[in-house]
């Protein structure tokens, strides 16, 4: 991650937010059947501690902004995570935020779904695209 940092900050010259999106959606499960493996892969506490940590100093540099994607128990610690971000940078003129987003409407999330009555009334809920890239909505600064 060290290095797609480095390339980031040589090819644009910056980086003012970060997003820290790192999570899988394991195969529906009872806590009794889910594997234990798939169970730790869902806890997305260290990847998204792996996007923060090579991005904090330039965020700081910057007065930037650093969101951390929660969503459910398994996330706790990605919260705690947020808030202590929170915090940290706060100082420095930096910014960072928690976003809880729900179950957005991709691929993996679609596997995820059984093919009955409840799996279409929860594939009817789906977070659709929003039309348009976040790019094109925040103005350059």
């Amino acid at each position: 991650m060290t290095a797609a940092v480095q390339t980031i900050i040589e090819q644009l010259g910056r980086i003012d937010v970060v997003v820290a999106n790192a999570g899988i959606t394991p195969p529906p499960a009872t806590l009794r059947q889910i594997d234990p493996d798939a169970f730790d892969r869902a806890r997305s506490f260290t990847g998204v501690f792996n996007t923060v940590h090579p991005t904090i100093d330039e965020v700081i540099r910057n007065s930037g902004h650093i969101v951390v994607v929660s969503s459910a128990a398994s996330k706790a610690g990605v919260e705690a995570l947020g808030r202590a971000l929170r915090s940290a940078v706060a100082g420095y003129g930096a910014t960072a935020g928690i976003a809880y987003f729900g179950m957005v409407d991709t691929q993996l999330a679609r596997a995820t779904l059984d093919d009955d009555e409840i799996g279409r009334k929860l594939d009817a809920r789906l977070t659709r695209s929003l039309g348009h890239r976040i790019s094109r909505t925040v103005p350059p600064r």
